[in-house]
């Protein structure tokens, strides 16, 4: 029988729309490339190591079924919209509509409707006034959800992020974390700011560090707060290579979107129920743990090789490691955005399944996520946290 990390990879196969997606969309950016195609563990050892090796691959099997790898996992489902586990409320959805909207604003008022304009009402240009807002936090949540990650997965790494960009799917999430989460949606910004992220955590980072304290515990949010300004130098990096590029990124995203749509409506109230139908961050978390676990057994066994796409990633958007002998203050303080607020203490966490997922809408493979566990989508501090695996604990 598969083991469960095998069956999470095996749901994106070549044909899955979630695939076809972030590969077209990564196509469209200089500095990204889409992932192949990865259908089971072994994949990933043959990719990395050059051939198959029953020892790299029993050692990253594992790895993957250890509970801070099923945690992290639980963690990355929690990136899409709907899922129960986050209260996350924007998706591509609203980032595409968000991006139209801006574009409808530029024609003139007595110039025939555009394009942009038609397609702002057909993909759902009519969100709240406030959306903006809305997605803006949910950058945030999700640079501090993935900076948990990093430290699950890298616990003895001195620099987690570059760990995170030695990785194929690391590099891949973050240049659509950059581009759909922030070029895309909020190109007012973008246009206007050379560091956008590092400009909203002041505003936001202590409301949706509250959220996320709930699932993952108090210290674990101070953690990630030591790693998140790092990442965010990274991301915004990639946001400003990525605004040159939103008209033909906004077109793939229309129609991968429109595609899903149309078959989850044919299928159910997949749409209605406020679910993501395009899971991005199931999809690319379950690389991006897969392969973190693969690389790690690899570099044990001595079988790891060195990839100098990695590295030019690295140089090109990665800023120097300042060492702490070096640095003049520590990170956290008062007058620093990132400094950790007073934050409730998690409480007890429910035992549950992350692997478990329901069929998904006919013809839309591994477009849907659950909806039995969702919980309503509420301020986090009144949710009740989501379930965890049977046998986890919560925290760190």
């Amino acid at each position: 029988m598969p083991s469960p990390i095998d069956q999470q990879l095996a749901r994106f196969g070549a044909r899955d729309l979630t695939v076809l997606l972030c590969g077209g969309l990564l196509r469209t950016l200089p500095h990204a490339e889409p992932l192949p195609v990865v259908l089971a563990m072994a994949d990933l050892v043959r990719r990395i190591v050059g051939t198959d090796d029953a020892g790299v691959l029993a050692r990253a099997q594992a790895l993957a079924a250890e509970e801070r790898t099923r945690k992290t996992l639980w963690v990355a489902t929690g990136l899409d919209a709907g899922d129960g586990i986050l209260s996350i409320f924007s998706s591509l959805k609203s980032a595409l509509s968000l991006y139209n909207r801006h574009q409808a604003k530029t024609v003139p008022p007595d110039a025939p409707e555009a394009a942009a304009a038609k397609l702002a009402r057909k993909v759902g240009a009519d969100q709240p006034t406030d959306w903006e807002v809305h997605q803006a936090q949910d950058a945030v949540l999700k640079v501090l959800a993935l900076s948990h990650m990093l430290q699950r997965m890298f616990p003895e790494s001195p620099d987690p992020v570059a760990s995170l960009l030695a990785l194929e799917s690391g590099r891949a999430l973050v240049s659509y974390m950059a581009a759909a989460e922030v070029a895309l949606p909020l190109l007012d910004e973008s246009l206007g700011a050379d560091h956008v992220l590092r400009d909203l955590f002041p505003r936001y980072q202590d409301a949706q560090a509250g959220k996320l304290a709930p699932v993952i515990g108090l210290q674990a949010v101070e953690d990630a707060r030591r790693v998140a300004p790092r990442l965010v130098a990274v991301l915004d990096a990639l946001v400003h290579d990525s605004k040159a590029h939103v008209r033909p990124m906004a077109k793939i995203a229309e129609e991968r979107v429109g595609a899903a749509v149309s078959i989850a409506e044919n299928a159910g109230d997949v749409v209605a129920a406020g679910v993501d139908v395009l899971p991005v961050y199931r999809y690319l978390g379950t690389e991006l743990v897969a392969e973190a676990c693969a690389m790690q057994a690899a570099v044990e066994l001595g079988r790891s090789r060195p990839d100098p796409r990695a590295d030019a990633f690295i140089s090109r958007f990665l800023p120097p490691l300042i060492a702490e002998d070096e640095a003049a203050a520590p990170v956290l303080n008062e007058a620093d955005p990132f400094a950790a607020p007073d934050l409730p203490g998690p409480p007890a966490l429910p035992e549950g399944d992350p692997f478990g997922l329901p069929e998904a809408a006919p013809g839309l493979a591994a477009a849907a996520v659950p909806l039995a566990a969702a919980v309503p989508l509420a301020a986090a501090a009144t949710v009740a946290p989501p379930p965890l695996p049977a046998g986890l604990t919560p925290g760190c």
